[in-house]
């Protein structure tokens, strides 16, 4: 069977890099965002709490898929580094 491809890389390593990059723009954006009367508005950004687990966790899903795209890096190794 023949898998999907988006350009020239399969559909689910374009997914993987893309889902990645998507992560890592997320945990750096705005969360939450609230406007009362007399306070004014208060902001959270992912980077004010656990959006640097994200962050980290975004490029470490995109970096291995990359990795695994160019075919230099095997899957058992792939694995590994991510478990690690």
């Amino acid at each position: 069977m023949r898998d999907k491809m988006v350009g020239t890389w399969p559909l689910a390593k374009a997914l993987l890099v893309g889902g990645g990059a998507l992560a890592v723009l997320g945990a750096f954006m705005p969360w939450a965002v609230i406007r009362a009367p007399f306070i004014g508005q208060i902001s959270v950004a992912g980077s004010d709490g656990d959006g640097k687990y994200t962050a980290g966790i975004g490029l470490i899903v995109a970096a291995v898929a990359l990795a695994r795209s160019t075919g230099r890096v095997g899957r058992a190794r792939a694995t590994a580094a991510t478990i690690n």
